[in-house]
């Protein structure tokens, strides 16, 4: 944060400067982002846009508790391994979509079976598949 802030004090509003933690995003709003990049929009991007809705309307305790999901569920995504890959990726947005995405490219490797019901036993669990609907 304290990197981004400093860009964007520097820019002085020339430049549009995303930011891309999801996990950080409200803090980000914060010291005055406007845009966003995230590796979980894809599949989680309600949850930010409710986020976002709510810290534009001034409802900090509504945008705290959609960061506060966000921040969850990506506790128990990097529980799970090395941070976000992709193949966890591809496999999120099969389950939220119901569209195949497909296995990952080499050398990646996809989860087991019993570590993608796990996890998908941990999301369920914290409310995830319902906010994301």
């Amino acid at each position: 944060m304290l990197d981004y802030g400093r860009c964007l004090v520097h820019s002085n509003g020339r430049y549009i400067m995303m930011y891309g933690r999801d996990e950080q995003g409200l803090c980000a709003l914060v010291m005055g982002a406007t845009s966003f990049v995230g590796s979980t929009f894809n599949y989680a991007g309600k949850i930010y846009n409710r986020m976002r809705t709510a810290y534009d309307n001034g409802d900090l305790e509504a945008a705290r508790k959609e960061q506060w999901l966000s921040q969850l569920f990506l506790k128990i995504l990097c529980d799970h391994g090395p941070g976000m890959d992709i193949g966890l990726n591809k496999y999120l947005m099969t389950m939220t979509s119901g569209i195949d995405f497909g296995p990952p490219r080499p050398p990646m490797q996809r989860r087991s079976e019993e570590e993608l019901a796990k996890i998908k036993a941990k999301l369920q669990a914290c409310g995830f598949f319902e906010a994301v609907k």
